[in-house]
């Protein structure tokens, strides 16, 4: 996107309808007396990054319950924390373009706290009004709305949402997402057990931005997330869809990717002591733009996958996911495929700015990548050996063996 702030433009233009004064969350503690959502659907639908910034139109239709990550808070405030790319969300109204409301979203993400707690209020104020639940988020008192109780065609299902320390999220007067940890989310899962859910799910922020692999780390902590007894875990924040496996017969989705993420130009409020606002810039590129969809029936635990893509305000079906990458097992192998990968986002990053740069920067730039991003599986492989210059190790072995002759 260039030229235009359309997150910006979106507000004026009337994308975001009446907000509800800002009020404090009702405090809401789990327990075995507190009524949990309901659907009579047996399966839920998973997506991943959610954030509606402009008209949307949809060729796909939910048909039962849906859950997502709402990747910004829906707020009118102007006045965003110092440092952050600050993402807001238009009204909820917009996503029945969808087929229904989702039931709940998860809100443990880097930038439910952008615009401070004023923007939080706002948030669980208008998934209050369209009778939406949340997890993910609130504080130590009431344990940051983690587990959410649902009660999914007679199955208790319980959700917990978390965020990783590494995506840099912010927390403000004690308010904030839930932060990821073994601990944490091992306790939040006995507690849902103790509270009667025979199902227990776990939804996480985390991962390399533009990667389509998950860290050795993160299969690591996932296999004693399975041993401790969670169901099925869904993880998005990559921006991109990543690699997913089954553990002992548990589905886990490392990262579904963005459902609905538009174009990006938005300003960042400098630092204290700072110079003048920046501008974050950013077009989303093929991989931004898929997106893996997931269908979990409860009573079974056994889960489906579709595709979807998204460009300027469309929603459509993707029939094909044999872009999704494979893994091999964990070990020094998948570390050293890992590590191909990462170094690829690095430059696939760059590529989604040098997209969205004003147009003589963005050609310049644009030109000096251009040769080095075939994402193919062959180049993949000739990746891992590129040196900054462009050069295979080899090629620069022979050219400084060429030297020193």
């Amino acid at each position: 996107m260039v030229g235009t702030n359309r997150v910006n433009a979106v507000y004026d233009d009337g994308m975001f309808g009446p907000v509800t004064p800002r009020t404090a969350p009702e405090r809401r503690e789990q327990t075995g007396s507190s009524p949990p959502l309901r659907t009579d659907d047996e399966s839920l639908t998973f997506v991943g990054d959610v954030l509606v910034v402009e008209p949307l139109r949809s060729e796909i239709r939910f048909d039962t319950a849906w859950i997502g990550n709402l990747e910004g808070p829906i707020t009118r405030c102007t006045r965003a924390l110092r440092g952050k790319i600050a993402l807001r969300s238009g009204g909820l109204d917009n996503l029945r373009a969808l087929g229904r409301l989702p039931v709940a979203l998860g809100i443990a993400n880097n930038h439910l706290m952008d615009f401070g707690r004023d923007g939080y209020l706002d948030t669980i104020g208008e998934l209050t009004r369209a009778g939406i639940g949340w997890f993910g988020a609130g504080s130590d008192e009431d344990n940051y709305a983690n587990p959410l109780l649902l009660d999914c065609g007679g199955r208790l299902v319980a959700l917990s949402g978390y965020v990783a320390p590494e995506t840099h999220p912010a927390a403000v007067d004690g308010v904030g997402p839930a932060l990821l940890t073994t601990e944490r989310i091992l306790e939040d899962a006995a507690t849902a057990r103790r509270l009667g859910a025979s199902r227990v799910v776990v939804y996480l922020h985390w991962g390399t931005e533009e990667c389509d692999l998950p860290a050795p780390s993160d299969r690591a902590l996932v296999r004693k997330l399975v041993s401790a007894g969670v169901d099925l875990i869904v993880g998005h924040h990559s921006h991109c869809p990543q690699a997913f496996e089954t553990i002992d017969g548990r589905p886990v989705y490392y990262g579904l990717g963005n459902l609905i993420m538009p174009d990006l130009k938005v300003s960042i409020r400098p630092v204290a002591g700072g110079g003048q606002s920046d501008f974050y810039c950013k077009r989303q590129m093929p991989w931004n733009q898929r997106s893996l969809i997931v269908h979990w029936n409860a009573e079974t635990g056994i889960a489906t996958l579709n595709g979807a893509r998204y460009r300027r305000g469309l929603v459509r079906p993707e029939v094909r996911t044999e872009w999704v990458p494979t893994m091999g097992e964990p070990g020094e192998a998948y570390e050293q495929q890992y590590d191909r990968a990462r170094r690829l986002a690095r430059w696939r990053g760059r590529l989604a700015a040098a997209a969205a740069a004003p147009a003589r920067t963005g050609l310049a730039a644009m030109a000096r990548l251009a040769g080095r991003l075939d994402f193919s599986p062959k180049r993949r492989r000739e990746a891992s050996m590129m040196t900054p210059a462009g050069q295979t190790r080899t090629e620069g072995a022979d050219r400084d063996r060429r030297r020193s002759e």
